[in-house]
């Protein structure tokens, strides 16, 4: 399993072109991927409509290289994904316009994934415990789908990368009815790979420049990291970049799932890394997330997980002072458990299952997490 490593220093527009030539001359060349005539759908984490100020989303600088070097190719590059909230064309015009993405289609030739259509139904023969995904209907409309994701943590599963950021294939509101049916995080995370395993991304690039250390995917530090990766390969890249982040496997579920199941081997050693010494861009002050409750519990016997689930995991609050009542985390809460009273948030701690896609899709930050009681010592 091969992974190269560049060191890339600054979001500059003519550097991450460069970088990106370099991790596809590492690889075997751009035409081992990328043929004349195909369309490739470009699929970045665009978990909601924010800058670069804050390290949630890919940099548009990565999406705009790397659409012209498939123009280049002779092939035409589709940017798409689908953030946290409804998926709605004016939603989505939004997005792509706060994230970079409009500016960077426009300069670089590709196409905007804009018209709200029927999802795609793509059967999942090998899923472990779903079958078949419904995508967004680019991902039908494509021949090859690279997964450009954003170095972050995850405070539901550790960490986020290629193989995560998948999840955005799947439309808008539609992601909250999988974290309603998989409310144990294993299983939520057993499902994550059986969608990336369905999605087969071509390719895995990792927009490492800037990351988010703590409580990511949205209310974490951005901190500076200065190197990017690629590889063929989503689950060896997500093993690899959490290494150099210095994460434990059993801390990153997506990682640890993908060793019991056999897509990545035990250490990273077995990892062919080309390009720039990995260990010399390693980052050794991460601020990992608070997901070590969420690996307590996954470590439980079944018929324990849930009785014990709320004593062992942290539970979501609402800071009143900076609610501005947009009711995002009602429409994603996949229990609805969350209504607005007197144009605040309020939440039923009773019904909550700690899947935290308010605290993910908050705009202000307003719901923070409250650490399990036997975590605070």
């Amino acid at each position: 399993m091969q992974v190269s490593v560049c060191k890339t220093k600054a979001y500059q527009k003519e550097e991450i072109k460069s970088v990106l030539w370099r991790h596809f001359t590492l690889l075997g060349g751009v035409s081992a991927w990328i043929q004349p005539g195909m369309r490739v759908l470009i699929k970045p984490n665009l978990l909601m409509p924010q800058g670069q100020e804050t390290a949630v989303t890919t940099h548009p600088y990565f999406v705009e290289a790397l659409a012209q070097i498939i123009a280049e190719a002779g092939a035409q590059a589709v940017i798409a994904d689908s953030g946290g909230g409804p998926y709605t064309a004016s939603l989505q015009q939004h997005l792509y316009r706060a994230t970079g993405m409009q500016e960077a289609a426009q300069r670089s030739g590709a196409q905007l994934g804009t018209k709200i259509m029927p999802p795609c139904t793509v059967p999942c023969p090998v899923g472990k415990l779903v079958k078949q995904f419904s995508f967004i209907r680019e991902y039908a409309e494509c021949d090859f789908l690279i997964s450009l994701a954003k170095c972050k943590n995850h405070m539901l599963t550790g960490f986020t990368g290629a193989v995560k950021n998948c999840f955005g294939l799947v439309p808008g509101l539609a992601k909250s009815e999988y974290h309603f049916r998989f409310p144990d995080k294993n299983d939520f995370v057993e499902m994550i790979l059986d969608l990336c395993l369905t999605a087969k991304p071509g390719l895995a690039i990792m927009d490492a420049v800037y990351g988010m250390e703590g409580d990511g995917p949205s209310g974490g530090k951005k901190k500076y990291l200065g190197f990017s990766a690629m590889s063929e390969n989503p689950f060896a890249l997500d093993f690899l970049v959490s290494q150099m982040l210095g994460l434990p496997v059993e801390n990153c579920l997506t990682v640890a799932a993908s060793q019991k199941r056999g897509l990545i081997p035990s250490t990273v050693a077995a990892l062919e890394v080309v390009g720039d010494d990995w260990q010399d861009l390693r980052c050794h002050d991460w601020q990992a997330a608070q997901s070590r409750d969420a690996v307590a519990v996954g470590r439980l016997p079944a018929f324990l997980r849930i009785p014990l689930a709320h004593m062992l995991t942290s539970r979501v609050q609402v800071e009143k002072k900076k609610c501005i009542g947009c009711g995002k985390c009602v429409s994603i809460c996949p229990q609805q458990t969350i209504v607005l009273q007197n144009g605040k948030a309020q939440i039923d701690s009773r019904q909550c299952i700690r899947c935290y896609c308010c605290h993910e899709i908050c705009p202000k930050q307003a719901i923070r997490l409250k650490r399990a009681f036997l975590y605070r010592f």
